[in-house]
């Protein structure tokens, strides 16, 4: 029972705290209480995200990727109002800790460079929105549809049916082909080697038929087949 005792007088004697205001300090009850609130601001920010995208911006017609971007940003800005409220509410004093992340910023800040950079870009592409969910990219010789664009990195999914994720930073840096950028519509080309004594109007005839039979094939402008050119041993 002594051990129990000692325990929670452990737990709940202040400490001195350059962040906190006033006489009162900081214990380790306050702590584990900042801990758990910051948990749930953060579970509360990803239900917003998910209600506003799939009821009040679906509701409003918006389109996917504008969903998404939208819902994304007021998630992320009601995250850290939260944080914000909470840490006042604890008694912290923000003016102390404006110092204290100045101090580790300058510690830590070529080991986060990288992740910082793709914090910047990710704010960057849900704001001017460069590409969007749903949208059709190539990026590094990856081709494939954006699912998700997150603050540090971006989802895309391949036509395989991969799911790869590439950091931010390369969708600012680098050149980005969006197939789908102004237009949903778009024409994709897809070669494809026979052998060198085939029916080539057999051939023509059979991928039009493919493609056809493929509900997400328009047919205006319709599909076209054509020969590229020939090589030896094909």
């Amino acid at each position: 029972m002594q051990l129990l005792f000692s325990f929670a007088d452990l737990f709940n004697t202040p400490q001195a705290a350059p962040f906190k205001n006033g006489d009162s300090g900081i214990t380790i009850g306050s702590i584990a209480t900042l801990i758990l609130s910051a948990i749930v601001t953060s579970i509360l920010a990803r239900l917003l995200r998910n209600w506003l995208r799939k009821r009040i911006l679906y509701k409003m017609g918006l389109e996917e990727g504008s969903r998404e971007a939208i819902a994304a940003i007021i998630s992320y800005s009601a995250g850290a109002i939260g944080f914000v409220v909470i840490l006042q509410t604890a008694g912290v004093n923000l003016n102390s800790l404006t110092f204290l992340a100045g101090g580790l910023g300058i510690g830590l800040g070529f080991g986060l460079q990288e992740l910082a950079k793709n914090f910047i870009s990710g704010v960057t592409l849900l704001f001017e929105q460069p590409i969007k969910v749903g949208d059709f990219v190539e990026v590094d010789g990856l081709t494939g549809t954006v699912q998700k664009i997150s603050i540090r990195s971006t989802m895309i999914q391949t036509n395989d049916g991969v799911s790869v994720i590439i950091p931010n930073l390369n969708f600012v840096i680098n050149k980005i082909v969006n197939w789908s950028h102004q237009d949903p519509k778009c024409r994709l080309r897809i070669s494809i080697g026979v052998a060198e004594d085939t029916d080539l109007v057999l051939v023509t005839e059979l991928l039009l038929t493919t493609a056809y039979m493929e509900s997400r094939v328009l047919s205006v402008p319709a599909p076209e087949v054509w020969l590229q050119d020939f090589q030896d041993g094909r």
